[in-house]
């Protein structure tokens, strides 16, 4: 099966894919040191990934909305980095140990996914059940003003799945706001544009846990580099 990457991304990926192994053992070890290596692993695997295409992710949330669109990748390892994406600025005191495991491992398989190959099983030991990464709901809770996610393009028995950048990539569904609203996400669906972010605005939630937004925005989250545009410009136009 071929990787999702060219020829020369592919000797890259394997270059840091020799990494892992000290990686792996760090953490075992709960080497302080290894934290800020995994970081370092993930930002240059993400840089690789995006390649020279002239875009400035304003937040690591769009970055990884952005290859999850770019490589199709699945709404389970999305949810896997998004939650090592918080991970990553919770103050040390506020971290389990499993949590950067959890994390390791979804920069490993994002990894290894682009190569179009299986993780080798000594990674296995990191595997952390993703119903752990959940946080559980709070009940209170009856009323947001608003609050960005990013609309993962699968529909349920309720309404439309999407994951909350705020509170650790949880997963919500929403209802659409309005028929119109709801056609427009089924018109970006067929054309094969899920993993886009929303603004949701004054939302309520029913006691089943169901959002409904009364104002939802499509935000990009990207800047495209002004320099691309304007060598599409000629001068007879």
């Amino acid at each position: 099966m071929s990787a999702l990457v060219d020829e020369k991304k592919i000797q890259e990926l394997e270059e840091l894919q020799k990494y892992i192994g000290s990686l792996g053992k760090g953490l075992n070890n709960k080497d302080d040191n290894v934290k800020g290596k995994i970081i370092q692993f993930y930002h240059y695997l993400v840089e690789l990934l995006i390649g020279d295409e002239p875009l400035h992710f304003t937040t690591e949330f769009a970055a990884i909305s952005y290859l999850g669109v770019k490589y199709n990748l699945s709404g389970e390892l999305l949810f896997r980095l998004h939650s090592f994406r918080k991970t990553m600025i919770k103050p040390d005191n506020e971290v389990e140990d499993w949590e950067w495991k959890s994390g390791f491992y979804a920069v490993c398989q994002l990894l290894f996914f682009c190569k179009k190959e299986n993780p080798p099983a000594e990674l296995q030991e990191f595997y952390i059940p993703i119903q752990k990464l959940k946080k559980t709901p709070e009940t209170k809770t009856q009323f947001i003003k608003i609050e960005k996610v990013l609309w993962t393009g699968k529909r349920t028995d309720e309404g439309w799945e999407a994951l909350r950048e705020d509170e650790g990539s949880s997963a919500i569904v929403f209802s659409a706001a309005s028929t119109d609203f709801e056609e427009n996400l089924e018109a970006l669906l067929e054309m094969g544009r899920a993993n886009v972010l929303l603004m949701l605005k004054e939302i309520e939630i029913e006691a089943s846990g169901l959002w409904r937004p009364k104002v939802i925005i499509i935000e990009p989250d990207f800047i495209l580099d002004v320099t691309a545009i304007a060598s599409c410009v000629q001068n007879d136009y």
